[in-house]
């Protein structure tokens, strides 16, 4: 199976739904469990942020209305259990990993 295979967000299970975003050339490709969670605007802190990292924090389901500079739901329609597993990356986390430093500084720069 391929990376591109996976969920945007948890990036661990397969795509079920490819949602539309505001921009029609770039859907949400996500799992059944991160597509509610993404229409009920309560994603974990990584799954926003996986999410922020390819479609831009700007976008409808992931904007400022919805939630914080860090990816915290403001709103949640459900509630949002967050492990240390579930964690944004920080940092710390990818200063060794040229892409996930890329990531990292593009999604700060933006949000």
């Amino acid at each position: 199976m391929k990376i591109s295979d996976f969920c945007e967000a948890c990036k661990i299970n397969e795509i079920n739904v490819v949602e539309p975003s505001d921009n029609p050339d770039q859907p949400y490709k996500l799992c059944n469990q991160c597509h509610k969670r993404l229409l009920k605007y309560s994603l974990r802190l990584v799954e926003w942020y996986n999410l922020a990292v390819i479609h831009s924090p700007n976008k409808f389901l992931l904007h400022d209305d919805f939630y914080d500079d860090d990816g915290e739901a403001c709103q949640p329609e459900v509630d949002v259990i967050v492990t240390k597993k579930d964690k944004a990356p920080t940092l710390k986390n990818v200063r060794n990993d040229l892409e996930s430093l890329l990531d990292f500084s593009i999604n700060e720069v933006v949000s």
